[in-house]
């Protein structure tokens, strides 16, 4: 396994990663060779991937300084969308928050915050859902997903979005991505952010999806978030359940099948009242 640990700058001041080389530099091992390089902001896991993913994956552990430029040169290159957002580059990886989970079978996964890295994962994620399950998460069908949305999961800033990714087996380089919890920010800063999360039907019964609610609050509580919204098909009564054991105060909403939940997350405690605001 061909490893390659540099630091991610020279001793002048440039960045190490780079797109390209200049004309004759001596190279002495292939791109096609390398299954790892390594920094001091991470590891970028290179084998088998596409270029856009090796290129993501680079940028990230690329110094932060860089990586604006890094981005904007890979868009050039187009070896990434245009559209790529980038807003995990300027933000820190919240390592702290991965972590292992032992589900109720027993099965262990891996834990942590997604990476732009992960979108083709999340699509092939999306690809192993059932046309219920597609519909009860998005109220409509849908055979692919769209690319904003992807890029728009995928790549956040974990501040005022976030989105956890359940892995399975726990390894971090080879895995299946099995269920997902977010929430999202709305970019003009209207309404609430919404939380919504999603389990693959062969791992549903595990427990993930209130796992992942759980985890999604207590973080969103301590960045300071104060309100989240949940919007829930009311014939979906596994989801139903889960929203409706939240350790915060909430109210709910019906309005033509659909069911808003709204969270005060500056308040804490499971005896704190409910309040229906059902409309008929």
């Amino acid at each position: 396994k061909p490893i390659i640990i540099l630091p991610s700058q020279s001793l002048s001041g440039r960045s190490n990663i780079v797109l390209d080389l200049p004309p004759g530099t001596g190279v002495s091992i292939t791109r096609s060779d390398v299954e790892y390089v390594i920094t001091e902001y991470g590891t970028a896991y290179l084998y088998g991937k596409s270029i856009r993913e090796r290129c993501l994956a680079m940028i990230e552990i690329a110094h932060p300084d860089f990586r604006a430029q890094l981005l904007e040169q890979a868009k050039e290159f187009k070896y990434v969308s245009p559209s790529q957002p980038g807003r995990s580059i300027s933000a820190s990886y919240p390592s702290h928050l991965e972590c292992l989970h032992t589900t109720k079978s027993g099965k262990q996964v891996l834990v942590r915050p997604i990476k732009a890295v992960d979108e083709d994962e999340l699509r092939n994620f999306f690809h192993k859902l059932s046309d219920h399950s597609v519909y009860l998460r998005y109220f409509r069908k849908l055979k692919s997903m769209p690319q904003r949305i992807l890029q728009r999961t995928a790549d956040v800033d974990y501040t005022q979005d976030m989105a956890l990714v359940v892995l399975s087996p726990p390894d971090p380089y080879h895995h299946e991505l099995v269920a997902i919890g977010q929430w999202v920010s709305d970019p003009r800063g209207i309404s609430v952010p919404e939380i919504a999360f999603q389990v693959r039907d062969d791992w549903q019964g595990e427990g993930l999806g209130s796992y992942l609610f759980e985890r999604i609050m207590e973080i969103a509580q301590s960045l300071g978030v104060e309100q989240l919204k949940a919007d829930v098909l009311s014939d979906n009564k596994g989801m139903k359940k889960v929203v409706e054991r939240a350790k915060v105060p909430f109210t709910k909403r019906s309005d033509f099948g659909v069911i808003t939940y709204t969270y005060d997350l500056r308040v804490t405690g499971t005896d704190a009242a409910t309040e229906d605001q059902s409309q008929t």
